[in-house]
């Protein structure tokens, strides 16, 4: 007879062999997931105002297509006075400002409205379905809400 193929040393050389497969596998599972966050955070980037978590133009242009086609109302919003507060206070406490807006803004809006920054202190407040009553209301609850924070 010649070699034991079930012989000591060759369960050791499967055993070696298997563990590096298995390694291998392993990091290359690893590998494609941390791409995959990758892929996600840009994508988030892309699309997000990274400063105030609100949809950039970018992020408001991929909605379009589907409120083209239900009604909605369109809130455009301008910060009172916040030039003067960037000028008196600097631009972290603007940030603070801008992150404190958006963040009360979205606690009042429905789930299904969006919110994006235009730019500075401008946003859009997009509210699907809302009537004209409707969106009223939520724009004076945000006004309210934002100038008691």
């Amino acid at each position: 007879g010649g070699p034991d193929p079930f012989g000591s040393s060759a369960i050791h050389s499967w055993m070696a062999v298997s563990a590096v497969a298995f390694i291998m596998l392993r990091s290359m599972a690893m590998v494609l997931m941390a791409a995959e966050r990758s892929r996600n955070q840009l994508t988030e980037l892309a699309h997000h105002d990274p400063l105030t978590g609100a949809l950039n133009r970018g992020g408001l242009a991929q909605h379009l297509p589907a409120l083209a086609s239900q009604p909605v109302s369109l809130l455009i919003i301008d910060i009172d006075h916040f030039k003067q507060l960037n000028d008196r206070h600097g631009h972290a406490a603007g940030d603070d400002m801008l992150r404190l807006f958006a963040s009360v803004s979205r606690g009042i809006m429905r789930s299904d409205d969006l919110l994006a920054r235009q730019g500075g202190d401008e946003f859009l407040a997009v509210l699907k379905n809302a009537s004209r009553e409707d969106a009223v209301a939520i724009a004076e609850r945000i006004r309210l809400a934002f100038a008691a924070a």
